[in-house]
């Protein structure tokens, strides 16, 4: 945790690339974990066998508060799976009227 691995931005492709891209390059197979703040992103988290969290729309201050005390942690850790990707989701797609 205590640097940055890759930096990527629109000009090294699309994120679903990016991800892929990234984690070729890591020497041992690696969970990734993207933060968005769309259903595009999550698609492009899953596409590249990544997990995602989502930053929700009208609440970015409490999302990334979370994201730093419990759910960065818990990657770290191997305890962010699925099911509680999905349980940040279904706020997402509340807030986007999904």
């Amino acid at each position: 945790m205590s640097s940055v691995d890759f930096l990527m931005s629109q000009e090294d492709g699309n994120k679903t690339e990016q991800l892929k891209m990234a984690q070729a390059k890591l020497e041992s197979p690696v969970k990734a974990l993207m933060v968005g703040d769309t259903d595009a992103d999550r698609i492009s988290a899953h596409e590249a066998d990544a997990l995602f969290y989502p930053i929700i729309p009208g609440k970015e201050e409490q999302s990334w508060q979370m994201l730093r005390e419990i759910v960065f942690p818990d990657f770290m850790n191997g305890r962010y799976a699925k099911i509680q990707e999905a349980a940040y989701c279904e706020q997402l797609y509340a807030a986007l009227g999904m």
